[in-house]
């Protein structure tokens, strides 16, 4: 949209993409910037009389090749911070 948006399908395509539920996912480690984050979800969301999904990306191992390492303290702060959002 952003390169062509000029484009006569523009329109037609927007719409259909926004008309799609989709969670909102939320992957930065900081405790605070998920607490704001979650929090703008959720007020946006109430705004509209919609119910929010929300994504807990930053999960403590969270997979099986080591990509998401972290230790349990960093993602107990984080989740709490998670929570306190909403």
């Amino acid at each position: 949209m952003r390169e062509h948006p000029r484009d006569p399908r523009a329109a037609v395509i927007e719409e259909r993409i926004a008309s799609r539920p989709q969670g909102s996912w939320f992957t930065d480690p900081d405790p605070l910037k998920a607490e704001g984050d979650v929090r703008a979800v959720i007020d946006a969301a109430r705004a509209q009389g919609a119910m929010p999904v929300l994504v807990t990306y930053a999960v403590h191992h969270r997979d099986c090749s080591g990509h998401s390492t972290g230790d349990l303290t960093a993602y107990h702060d984080w989740i709490e911070g998670f929570a306190r959002g909403i």
